[in-house]
């Protein structure tokens, strides 16, 4: 189950070029995505479910918010990670408020994913094993499953052997055919007004550093890493149902349904309620929470120096340890400003 909330988290945040370099190691295998949005597949009961358990969140719907404090301001911009081409409506509208500010701050800015990409290509010891294999930790069954999936993505199953259990959980939890979409050009929001930011002449600049997410994967016990694993290997088969189904859910604002979504699939793919719960709140805490904490010192020291805009995954924005939450304990008036793509 964890694997769902992590990819997630992975995929609004830097996974998802993670993931196409993972891919691009092999033969990635071209075709376009065709998933489908489940959650309206559900039982009336189960959408009303999902529904009230998001809506007890605190700010739980809405893709753009201004934060004002003492004639500071700051745009805040939930982000998808992954190509979309219903964004340019929603870019359009972002164009006045970017005109207006003195920097944007992202996950992962230029200096970032350079530095990150040089890492990966001179540190092989942050993508892959070095006193062991994927074959040696897993279950045989667990390893037989994986190395199948991984085949039919184009990835070598010694290649996949060699991968340090969370970067094989990226490597496998997104779709092949969402990162055709991006190695053939295809960019999230976050990317899109980098590019925009750029043409501005606006400065780009980074909330954390570049090896923050494999910081994090450094955290991820074996015993849970072969639990990120196991739920890889069952939930492959709905892999683009489930990013249709979140592009769905951020298309029409609403953020959280997207985290209480994963919740149902956990279910469905047989975890118990007690696992669900013990896995979520240790994705929040470490994917979600220990980051946005991080953040807010970064973002009130660009916002003195002028209005700045934010572009983060959209799961940091909700919730009493998200990001607007914590502006908003520290004297930030929050505003919304757009909920749902035009």
């Amino acid at each position: 189950m964890r694997q769902f909330c992590f990819a997630f988290s992975v995929v609004v945040s830097l996974g998802a070029g993670l993931a196409a370099h993972a891919q691009t190691q092999a033969q990635t295998q071209a075709g376009a995505c065709g998933g489908r949005n489940i959650f309206v597949t559900y039982p009336q009961a189960t959408q009303d479910r999902i529904r009230m358990r998001a809506d007890a969140v605190p700010f739980s719907r809405g893709l753009v918010w201004r934060a004002d404090r003492g004639g500071e301001v700051v745009t805040l911009v939930g982000t998808m990670h992954v190509p979309d081409s219903r964004y340019d409506g929603l870019l359009d509208q972002l164009d006045p408020m970017l005109n207006e500010a003195t920097q944007l701050l992202v996950e992962a800015g230029p200096k970032e994913e350079a530095r990150l990409l040089k890492a990966m290509r001179t540190d092989q010891d942050l993508m892959f094993l070095t006193d062991t294999t994927l074959p040696e930790m897993l279950p045989e069954d667990l390893w037989q499953s994986l190395r199948q999936a991984a085949q039919a993505r184009g990835i070598p199953s010694v290649l996949l052997a060699k991968m340090r259990p969370g970067y094989a959980t990226i490597a496998l939890s997104i779709p092949s055919c969402m990162v055709v979409a991006m190695q053939s050009g295809g960019v999230g929001v976050d990317k899109a007004l980098m590019a925009r930011a750029a043409q501005r002449q606006v400065p780009v600049h980074a909330l954390e550093a570049y090896d923050t997410l494999f910081t994090l994967l450094d955290q991820v016990t074996d015993a849970e890493a072969v639990e990120m694993l196991r739920y890889t290997a069952q939930s492959m088969a709905g892999a683009e149902d489930d990013m249709a189904t979140m592009a769905d859910l951020y298309a029409t604002g609403d953020i959280q349904m997207i985290w209480e979504f994963s919740r149902t699939r956990a279910l469905q793919a047989g975890a118990t309620p007690e696992e669900v719960e013990r896995q979520m709140q240790l994705s929040e805490e470490v994917m979600l929470d220990a980051r946005n904490a991080a953040w807010i010192d970064v973002i009130e020291g660009a916002a003195e120096r002028g209005p700045v805009m934010v572009a983060a995954g959209a799961l940091h924005l909700p919730g009493e340890g998200g990001v607007l939450s914590r502006l908003k304990a520290r004297g930030w008036q929050i505003t919304p400003l757009i909920a749902k793509l035009p």
